[in-house]
């Protein structure tokens, strides 16, 4: 089997990059314990893989949730193997855990620290068309 960078895992994956950005996820109880509480759902084996992430897709087909497992036991580099699995949670499913998610998309390809000063939030009525 041959390995991926880790970037690979970390980086999200579309079609095209017409966005990219950061997210930032709540959950309702503590982060370690809601990631073994969706693993234990989705029947995986705990004793041997350690959930360490999600991935979250949203596309015409619904909603997709990949968990990341880590084995619990190290290869002799010291590193642990990880792999990417799809559970059958649904989005009704997994906001049992989650409390809120934050995501922030832009043109990727913008240097926004160079061109653009943030002012906050405003109301919607601020700033549309009369």
């Amino acid at each position: 089997m041959s390995l991926l960078n880790i970037e690979t895992m970390l980086s999200p994956q579309a079609s095209y990059t017409d966005l990219a950005g950061k997210a930032a996820l709540a959950w309702e109880v503590d982060e370690h314990s809601a990631l073994i509480d969706i693993a234990k759902k989705c029947n995986i084996d705990t004793q041997t893989y350690e959930p360490i992430g999600i991935r979250l897709s949203l596309s015409g087909q619904g909603f997709s949730l990949n968990l990341y497992l880590a084995k619990r036991t190290r290869e002799p580099s010291g590193k642990r193997r990880v792999k990417s699995v799809l559970t059958n949670m649904t989005h009704n499913d997994f906001y049992q855990f989650a409390q809120n998610l934050n995501i922030a998309l832009f043109n990727p390809y913008e240097e926004y620290d160079k061109l653009y000063e943030y002012e906050g939030e405003d109301n919607l009525s601020e700033v549309i068309l009369s």
